[in-house]
């Protein structure tokens, strides 16, 4: 197999080098903004060179965005070229449009690595042909998980965290797309249109990230026993509802997701028949992602197709139907905070159940007045 790859970051050098040593797999080239970096001389300015050679079978989009990656990869597939992404955007907003695309030039579209560095979507595709799945969730971002193991094993605060982890290089350079919660929320986007067909739109989805957690909180976690983690769930309620959202969420110590910690990830899905299954692993990081990424190669080597992806707006997402109680944290005092309270809680309270609609709503309208307000749901 003859490869090209568009991009050449931590992840494309690593793609590069591993995929040097690896038997029958050819590197053409790589089109880069810097390609003198590239060894063997094989670094492009451009990549035209790449599109245009019918001789190379697969593009590896490493790039990310969704507009000069959209384009080279659309061009790509016209040409007849199988390609493998790592760009959730991309995958989140053009998932239908991309397979149909790979489809009618019979070749695959991959975009495991997408998903984080957890090899799984396959494994819920596969499913999906035998059984309807009723639910897909997990911890899907590694980087807001390592930020909160971090701040929980070693007391640091949020700010001492994200440097941490921006210095292990799992942070977004231009956008904090993790610690707000947009990336879970593609993520389970992408793995809600696999599970169930639902065409989703990024503001159908509740989503509420971590950045104003504080070691306050905590020290209320740690008297309640339970821990923290960014947590994404998707499930059909009926042929025309279902539920998703993203949201701080905390777990007693039986739970799987309160043993997740640095920078791995768990993904897990329940169908009728086959039951409750989760994948386990890391989620970000130059070699995990790489891995995943040259896996999808590999799948592409051997013939392996990507199935073609159909979404519909049948299912309208209510979130009003899953009720929590919240641990909330605010320094305002108004009419929602005393009707809810339940507990005081340290700096904050414990509300009473409510449903994953009203919270959200509630926040967006509290935060105007305190922009440190953090909330998270008790499972």
């Amino acid at each position: 197999m003859k490869i090209g790859i568009l991009g050449y970051g931590p992840i494309g050098e690593t793609i590069y080098e591993r995929c040097s040593v690896l038997p029958n797999i050819e590197i053409a080239g790589v089109y880069c903004m810097e390609p003198e970096k590239v060894p063997d001389g094989k670094g492009l300015d451009s990549a035209d060179a790449l599109l245009s050679d019918f001789s190379i079978d697969t593009i590896v989009e490493i790039i990310g965005g969704n507009g000069l990656a959209y384009d080279l990869i659309v061009q790509a597939m016209n040409n007849g070229k199988n390609v493998v992404t790592n760009n959730t955007e991309l995958a989140c907003t053009y998932l239908q449009e991309l397979s149909e695309i790979a489809s009618d030039n019979n070749v695959s579209f991959k975009y495991t690595a997408a998903i984080g560095g957890v090899q799984w979507i396959s494994n819920l595709d596969a499913a999906t042909r035998t059984d309807k799945i009723k639910r897909v969730y997990g911890i899907m971002d590694a980087t807001s998980n390592y930020i909160l193991s971090s701040m929980q094993s070693s007391k640091s605060s949020y700010e001492d965290a994200y440097a941490e982890a921006n210095g292990l290089g799992y942070i977004d350079e231009v956008r904090d797309d993790d610690v707000t919660g947009v990336t879970a929320k593609r993520r389970l986007m992408v793995a809600a249109g696999v599970a169930y067909g639902a065409k989703l739109s990024e503001n159908d989805v509740d989503a509420y990230g971590i950045t104003t957690i504080t070691q306050d909180d905590f020290a209320v976690f740690a008297r309640l026993g339970l821990t923290c983690k960014l947590f994404a769930s998707a499930s059909v309620v009926s042929d025309t509802q279902m539920t998703a959202f993203v949201e701080p969420t905390l777990f007693g110590p039986k739970s799987l997701e309160s043993c997740v910690n640095s920078n791995y990830n768990l993904f897990s899905f329940e169908g009728n028949v086959c039951g409750k299954y989760s994948f386990f692993g890391q989620g970000n990081g130059k070699t995990a992602i790489a891995t995943t990424i040259i896996n999808d190669i590999i799948d592409c080597a051997n013939g392996l197709k990507s199935n073609e992806i159909v979404l519909t707006d049948s299912r309208k997402v209510v979130n009003a139907r899953v009720v929590h109680q919240y641990y909330v944290r605010t320094s305002i005092i108004c009419d929602w905070i005393t009707d809810h309270r339940q507990i005081p809680l340290g700096h904050g309270i414990l509300t009473s159940p409510i449903s994953v609609t009203e919270m959200h709503k509630s926040a967006r309208i509290l935060s105007e007045q305190d922009d440190k307000l953090f909330f998270a749901a008790i499972y």
